[in-house]
């Protein structure tokens, strides 16, 4: 009996020195944790051994909790970048679990984290599979949804994408979406969880989603750190659609935000940087100058630090200076200033060649010198330097580098007036260039069912266009076809997709890109070789939807979604659209003029409510109606508008060359019995320009344009064609075919598109007409009598700077008038003298006119070769009462753009060069642009100056045709036919007229 109550108070005793043993050893695991947390390693991993030590000697080592200190222990090397001995100990840690595992029958509690940490010790210690290995088994263990979950679903995605192991990555992708899908069920009220929203959406390509959210996290209270987060996040959503100028305003305005949190450090540096590349491609080039300058002078700053002397933070400080002068040498490029170009572009130069000769950027930055010392005409250093660019992109297999300095170094001898004296090795580059391009085509095809299903339609039609173009480049044409047969239909169900919730200024943006995968798809007309002729004819057909696709589809979309708007909006949308565009106008003046940070904070604010105007107007319309309908067309929609009699015509300016003879125009032809389109050369662009300078082109017996469709023209009756480039300049309707006009021997209709076959037109009742006339342009103008006549005889501003009084403008519009009563108009209302002011015709906007005449003075203004889409807008305009006085007399095209003219059928500009424009990748940029945005049907303008007598005798004669029943065509026809009679034999008086969108 005493020695049991002994054995019982001895187990009592145990049982209490081993439950203050257990409790000193947590309390010492506790504080070894807690010294870790706080930094002083070393003494945590002291009190973490020894209750490592101590749980061993209470427990053994197959225990949870010394799994547990075994952990913590390897975790406080880890922290040290003792990674070897991290392994070690991590290692002990896993096969512990295992052992555990087989004694108890389940795993860890912690299971999961260890082995968590044994791959991202194997990750540290580059033993990629082991770490693989272990991140496979903790995402099976930690709990689904979790933080540590989603961190594993992106180290593991990492290293597949690394390896370019696509079935797991696919695996990971379906992992990560289900996860992403799980948080987005989540309330979210906070920017940092905005903010990722955000960053996903975009990542997948729902531009409309992630702007909402980047919209809503702006709107949130932040403090600074978390503003210059969102605003880079933004700036950086902006740069991939393309909105490269707010992009830079949202970098720079996030770097001086770090600047105020965290001081001039290397964060601040490396974000004003991408601010001034998003400024460069936005061609905010003296923003971006500013930037880069003030990037130099940080780090020149640690440069001449005496601790960072001769270190490698030195080196990274001089390479980032030399960065910085490239895009500096850039943005003066572009502004033509090509001395201190070269200057900057010498300092990115000495830069290489000093402490990176063998880097790729190198030549690079060499071949930028030589280009802007070509353009600065110091043509000597331009060829030695495209020489030594060259050596050097051939010794690092740089094989597209070289083929471009190639290109600029034969422009450069060209410039200089010299023969060429180089050796090119392009058999060598182009083997190079063939294995890159193969490797590019390899990894896109290997992602091309991962990028429709994740990053979105867009991109996945884009990879598309990169397989195509790479296989093009490499002369395998067959493949190429394939692939842009494919690109098309995939980029017309994108671009729907895009452009339904995407303001004028977005879709523009969109479609940049595109632009150059169409022109470099449209190149393949010229590429492919004549023998293969199959693979032409296959080519054709997707070479006309690729035109119908592109042209005029920005003016497009601006047309039909205020049609839309019109039609199906109630007050509120209007009123909504009109506040947008003003603001937009507000924010494009703002950046003209903004050169403070008050003002860039007042951009910044316009835009962000600007946008959420926009997202809201564009959800509400596309509850009215899909207005990107007329996206969808293809050349078969096209095809079912013609009869047998019926001949379609897509003009293409094709071509990569410098040279006007190398490059040529397309026509693609499409009646209703082909089984596609057909492609053929009707002129090289050097023939079309000389066309457009000669005085006696239409007196020629044949022309080349048309003598050239002349298999595809025999027995038609009507030729539907879409001039592209200068064709759109030349009355080419009226060139000889056989002796006489082409226009007398066959209805022909120049179109905008051939697509405009398919529209459905609203038909609208021709009973209300305006006419302008006779204007009072100047009661008090200084201009001599004599000058005064010599400049009366044309309907344009000649060169002296004021508008003339045009004399037969009065009997044209008086004369009209009464045709238009006789024929049934029921209003016909001239404004003539002062009445003809721009107040007038602005107020037209919204109203019921039917026929609008306009006689006076017109132009476009400018020479210069660089003017935007915008500018050229501005440039083209139509002289009213008081034009001489100021601004108020002149209305420009961007003027008239913003008009409501849907009810117009037509609109006679009876005045010169109002067909003229800047030409831009969406056809002429000019009054015609502005008439059409405006919702005008028909317009009726003229290619050239024009004069004033035999104008107001043919405007005459075709309103008299028209009244009498005639179609607009036949009525223009008649009218040419009897100004003929009267003696205006030369073409410059009959053959300046044209008719868009007659049909």
């Amino acid at each position: 009996m005493y020695r049991i109550l002994l054995s019982i108070l001895a187990f009592t005793f145990c049982l209490t020195a081993n439950a203050q043993s257990a409790s000193e050893a947590q309390a010492l695991h506790d504080k070894g944790k807690q010294c870790v947390n706080e930094g002083k390693i070393a003494e945590g991993r002291s009190y973490t051994k020894k209750a490592l030590d101590m749980r061993k000697q209470l427990f053994g080592e197959v225990n949870e909790d010394y799994i547990t200190s075994l952990n913590n222990y390897a975790l406080s090397f880890a922290l040290e970048n003792d990674n070897a001995t991290a392994v070690k100990y991590q290692e002990q840690t896993m096969a512990l679990c295992d052992k555990l595992k087989a004694k108890l029958g389940k795993p860890h509690k912690n299971y999961g984290l260890y082995a968590l940490n044994m791959g991202r010790f194997y990750y540290l210690s580059n033993n990629i599979d082991g770490a693989v290995k272990y991140w496979e088994l903790a995402l099976s263990s930690v709990e689904k949804y979790s933080k540590m979950y989603e961190s594993l679903l992106e180290w593991l995605a990492m290293i597949y994408s690394d390896r370019n192991d696509k079935e797991n990555l696919m695996r990971l992708m379906t992992l990560t979406e289900d996860h992403n899908q799980h948080e987005l069920k989540k309330e979210c009220n906070e920017p940092k969880c905005m903010l990722a929203r955000a960053n996903y959406y975009a990542t997948k390509g729902n531009s409309v989603k992630a702007k909402e959210c980047f919209l809503r996290v702006l709107s949130m209270k932040m403090d600074d750190s978390q503003k210059a987060e969102a605003y880079q996040a933004y700036a950086k959503f902006l740069a991939n659609a393309n909105d490269m100028a707010a992009a830079g305003e949202y970098g720079t305005q996030s770097a001086k935000l770090i600047l105020k949190t965290q001081g001039m450090n290397k964060t601040y540096a490396s974000q004003l940087y991408m601010a001034a590349l998003y400024y460069h491609i936005g061609k905010q080039y003296q923003q971006a100058i500013d930037n880069f300058n003030e990037v130099i002078d940080f780090y020149k700053s640690q440069t001449s630090t005496e601790d960072n002397k001769g270190d490698s933070q030195q080196s990274s400080a001089l390479r980032k200076i030399a960065e910085c002068n490239k895009g500096i040498g850039n943005a003066l490029s572009a502004l033509n200033k090509f001395d201190m170009a070269v200057k900057a572009y010498k300092e990115a130069v000495a830069y290489y060649e000093q402490y990176e000769p063998d880097s790729e950027e190198y030549p690079k930055a060499v071949l930028r010198l030589a280009k802007a010392e070509k353009f600065n005409k110091e043509y000597d250093s331009s060829i030695e330097h495209h020489k030594a660019a060259m050596r050097l992109f051939e010794t690092k297999g740089m094989s597209q580098e070289y083929t471009d300095a190639a290109s600029s170094l034969k422009l450069c001898y060209f410039y200089a007036g010299r023969a060429e004296d180089v050796e090119y090795n392009d058999e060598e580059m182009l083997k190079a260039r063939n294995r890159k391009l193969d490797n590019i085509i390899t990894d896109e095809k290997a992602n091309l069912q991962m990028t429709r299903q994740y990053l979105g339609k867009l991109t996945f039609a884009r990879s598309l266009a990169t397989i195509a173009g790479c296989y093009a480049m490499k002369e395998d044409y067959a493949d190429a076809v394939a692939y842009y047969r494919q690109y098309v239909e995939a980029v017309r169900d994108a671009i729907r997709d895009e452009f339904r919730m995407q303001s004028e200024k977005e879709r523009l943006l969109t479609w940049q890109e595109e632009q150059q995968n169409i022109k470099e798809m449209l190149d393949l007309l010229i590429m492919i070789p004549a023998e293969n002729a199959s693979l032409q004819a296959d080519f054709a057909a997707v070479a006309y939807d690729a035109e119908l696709l592109a042209k005029g589809i920005l003016l497009n979309s601006a047309i039909e979604f205020e049609k839309v708007l019109q039609q199906k909006g109630d007050r509120k949308m209007k009123a909504l659209y009109e506040e947008t565009k003003e603001n937009e106008t507000l924010i494009q003046h703002l950046r003209k003029n903004a050169g403070s940070d008050d003002g860039m904070a007042k951009i910044l604010k316009l835009t962000q409510k600007n946008q959420a105007l926009l997202l809201q107007l564009y959800k509400g319309c596309s509850e009215f109606a899909d207005f990107t309908n007329y996206i969808s067309y293809d050349w078969k929609d096209v095809q079912q508008k013609l009869s047998p009699k019926d001949i379609a015509v897509e003009f293409a300016v094709v071509g990569t060359s410098a040279f006007d003879d190398e490059n040529v125009i397309k026509a693609l032809v499409l009646t209703s019995e082909m089984s596609q389109p057909v492609a053929l050369t009707v002129c090289t662009l050097a023939e079309a320009k000389s066309m457009q300078n000669n005085e006696s082109l239409f007196d020629s017996s044949n022309s080349i344009v048309w003598n050239k469709l002349k298999p595809y023209l025999n027995g038609k009756q009507r030729l539907f064609f879409s001039a592209d480039g200068v064709f759109n300049l030349i009355a080419i309707e009226y060139l000889s075919y056989e002796g006489k006009p082409l226009s007398e021997q066959m209805e022909v209709y120049r179109l905008s598109t051939t697509k405009e076959l398919c529209y459905s037109h609203k038909k609208v009742a021709t009973i209300n007409a305006i006419l302008f006339g006779d204007i009072n342009y100047n009661e008090d103008a200084t201009m001599s009598r004599s000058t005064k006549q010599a400049i009366s005889t044309m309907r344009s501003n000649g060169q002296h700077g004021e508008f003339a009084d045009l004399a037969n403008t009065k009997k044209e519009v008086m004369e009209i008038e009464q045709i238009l009563k006789s024929g049934k108009i029921k209003s016909v209302k001239p404004l003539m003298d002062r009445e003809a002011s721009k107040k007038a015709f602005l107020r037209l906007s919204d109203t019921k006119i039917n026929i609008l005449h306009v006689a006076t003075h017109g132009a476009y203004i400018t020479d210069e070769k660089n003017t935007s889409d915008t500018e050229a807008m501005s440039y083209s305009l139509l002289a009213f009462a008081g034009a001489n006085l100021d601004s108020t007399g002149v209305v420009t095209a961007a003027e008239v753009a913003k008009m409501n003219l849907r009810e117009c059928d037509l609109v006679a500009l009876s005045a010169c060069e109002t067909g003229l424009g800047k030409m831009g990748a969406d056809g002429v940029i000019g009054l015609q642009r502005g008439f059409k945005n405006a919702g005008v049907h028909t317009l009726l303008m003229s290619l050239k100056n024009v004069y004033d007598n035999s104008t107001a005798e043919l405007m005459i004669c075709f309103y008299r045709n028209l009244m009498a029943g005639e179609s607009k065509r036949k009525a223009l026809i008649k009218a040419q036919q009897e100004l003929r009679s009267k003696g205006y034999t030369e073409a410059k008086h009959w053959a300046t007229f044209i008719l868009l969108d007659a049909f």
